[in-house]
């Protein structure tokens, strides 16, 4: 089964009903249905996107976000606070740092948490994400 875990721009993209993110999200939840596919929220993206509730609120996109998390696929998360990320996160932190292509703490705490969990990332932030050795990622744009 083919795992994905949602970055931030992603998730807030599905929320607003943004095409065609909200269209690959319901084929992925039909998939989901059938055992074919499943998706994570990263802990660091859920920390991101409930930050932006918070400092602007909106009760029914937070509704949305929160009926998202809830349909996670459940046998399939992982613990964030595993030393494996951790320690994978140092590493690309190091690995960048000496190339001399650094990206934000964020991406790197997401990077490693993919990659320690063999996840593929859905993401429109490819830029940043593709200095990072190992990392399978997703744009769903086209």
């Amino acid at each position: 089964m083919k795992m994905y875990a949602l970055d931030t721009n992603v998730v807030i993209d599905i929320i607003r009903g943004k095409p065609p993110y909200k269209a690959r999200f319901d084929e992925m939840l039909i998939s989901q249905s059938k055992g074919d596919c499943g998706y994570l929220i990263p802990s660091v993206v859920f920390y991101e996107v409930m930050s932006g509730f918070y400092h602007t609120p909106s009760k029914s996109k937070q509704n949305l976000f929160e009926n998202m998390c809830a349909r996670q696929s459940a046998p399939y998360v992982f613990s964030f606070s595993k030393n494996a990320v951790w320690d994978k996160a140092a590493q690309i932190y190091a690995t960048l740092k000496q190339n001399g292509k650094m990206i934000g703490t964020g991406d790197i705490l997401i990077a490693a948490y993919c990659l320690v969990n063999r996840l593929t990332l859905v993401t429109s932030n490819t830029k940043d994400f593709e200095v990072v050795e190992g990392l399978l990622f997703e744009d769903w744009t086209g």
